[in-house]
């Protein structure tokens, strides 16, 4: 499903926290900011800010001054002004949901985490926008969802959780060939329920621990293609737990499990 949303001219502003360091100790403001955040602003730039009360105490809310003398511990937020923020997709398309876990997809283009020259239009700032238009209407009661890991903002990818469930119904599916069928993702088909966990990512590839909680024929491969990571070298499960159009030549198609004969022991499995 492909959730869109429009971005404001102008984002809100972003606060920037800090926490001084023994480093940073007897340190004023302008000289803290310049030496730790010289990126981000000229010595001009950041006095201009101060005067401007944009650098406060954030235990007291009080504006520091050019003046303050820091010590170690001391927590700052620095409130950037609203800006225009530059172009960016305005779309993500949602792979799978229940009301612990998200899976989703993000085009080129789109920022993960709010940084930079990027804060509303992010990854997160669609989710925001998901969680209010959408997701606590279909799941009263769910938290906020937020991005467990990055992708670059040029690519294109998932965005999936660490560990979730997965309960996509399994069933026999129409499939050339197969008088029976051939068991896949299947809103007609028995309940089935998964749970996974992530043990380690590779460049291309991910180490993942699943432990069925029922017994249907090939749980496994099927769930996981139904989050949109089928398994590795899978020549028969695609993207949704579907079967692919063209089956790998050499699989072995006509083994138990693979149509609409079930392995021994799981036909009468609830």
């Amino acid at each position: 499903m492909e959730f869109s949303s429009s971005y404001a001219p102008i984002n809100d502003g972003f606060s920037y926290h800090d926490k001084v360091s023994k480093a940073g100790a007897k340190m004023t403001v302008p000289e803290y900011y310049c030496k730790h955040h010289a990126a981000s602003g000229t010595s001009e730039e950041w006095m201009h800010r101060i005067h401007n009360n944009q650098i406060t105490f954030t235990a007291t809310g009080k504006a520091a001054a050019t003046d303050s003398v820091l010590k170690a511990g001391d927590r700052l937020t620095y409130f950037r002004l609203p800006w225009a923020e530059p172009a960016a997709p305005s779309s993500i398309t949602i792979l799978y949901e229940d009301e612990h876990v998200l899976g989703l997809a993000k085009p080129a283009g789109l920022q993960v985490l709010p940084k930079a020259s990027f804060c509303q239009r992010t990854v997160l700032g669609l989710l925001q926008a998901y969680q209010q238009q959408v997701r606590r209407l279909r799941y009263p009661g769910s938290q906020q969802p937020v991005p467990v890991h990055r992708l670059g903002r040029g690519t294109s990818g998932t965005v999936q959780p660490n560990e979730g469930e997965v309960d996509v119904a399994i069933g026999p599916v129409s499939y050339p060939g197969l008088s029976s069928g051939l068991f896949a993702a299947s809103t007609t088909g028995k309940p089935a329920r998964s749970l996974f966990r992530v043990l380690h990512r590779h460049a291309g590839s991910t180490l993942v621990e699943v432990t069925i909680l029922t017994g249907r024929p090939h749980q496994i491969r099927i769930h996981m293609a139904a989050l949109g990571h089928p398994l590795l070298g899978d020549p028969l499960y695609g993207v949704g737990g579907t079967p692919l159009d063209t089956v790998v030549s050499g699989s072995r198609l006509g083994a138990y499990g693979d149509a609409g004969s079930a392995m021994p022991g799981e036909q009468n499995e609830e």
